[in-house]
């Protein structure tokens, strides 16, 4: 619902950051939102992975560690 501000591709997917505090996993082979990741309060401006764990960082001075198969929240640093 806001800009844009990374976008990364991990396997059959393509990852965004955005300004309106959320994470996006889009599928190549449908073209839809197969997750939307929650939990920044600021906007997220950096994306970046390792096998199955998305690291994301944000305006709120947090990194938060993701788990792409299911989209939780594995934890966070400050």
């Amino acid at each position: 619902s806001d800009r844009i501000t990374e976008i990364i591709y991990w396997k059959d997917y393509v990852i965004s950051a955005s300004a309106d505090c959320t994470v996006r996993q889009w599928s190549l082979t449908n073209g839809y939102c197969s997750n939307i990741l929650k939990g920044h309060v600021e906007a997220v401006m950096s994306l970046t992975t390792h096998e199955v764990i998305l690291l994301s960082g944000s305006m709120d001075h947090t990194i938060r560690y993701w788990n792409l198969r299911n989209g939780n929240c594995v934890g966070s640093y400050k």
